[in-house]
């Protein structure tokens, strides 16, 4: 997906060993090449007179999807995140985490703003700014405890 977000940079060069040396971390230049070829295979992006553009500007999973490339997505990009620790400066990244209660109630409502901030975020950085890299944004909620019963 990093592959496919970077062809819609204005400094994009269809060249495997460029993209490969942009990745972060780095690939070879037959990955490079191969993800290409599979990107148009999907139907992620096509050749737009000779040059390869973004199908659609953004891309989202259905909410609550339990498919098992999307589970396998989000669990590589938590192990990149973790990563990121060690690999990139702190003025680079920002990783931050709260702990707190949460009923179940209310869990529906956490999700939804969960969803909007995603999608408020995704259009903001789309208006008129130059992107000098791609990021990814992990917002994660999970259980830490079993069901805590009233007691």
């Amino acid at each position: 997906m990093v592959i496919r977000e970077l062809i819609g940079n204005k400094n994009f060069r269809e060249d495997p060993k460029w993209i490969a040396k942009k990745l972060a971390p780095k690939i070879t230049e037959q990955q490079a090449k191969m993800a290409l070829e599979e990107l148009i295979q999907l139907g992620l992006i096509r050749r737009e007179n000779s040059d390869l553009v973004q199908v659609d500007s953004h891309i989202t999973a259905p909410d609550d999807v339990v498919s098992t490339a999307v589970r396998k997505f989000h669990g590589d990009m938590s192990q990149r995140a973790a990563e990121a620790l060690h690999r990139f400066k702190v003025e680079l990244r920002e990783i931050t985490g709260v702990t707190f209660e949460l009923s179940e109630e209310n869990l529906g409502l956490v999700k939804e703003k969960i969803r909007k901030f995603r999608t408020e975020l995704v259009e903001m950085t789309k208006k008129g700014s130059r992107a000098s890299r791609i990021y990814q944004l992990n917002i994660q909620l999970f259980p830490l405890t079993e069901r805590l019963e009233n007691e």
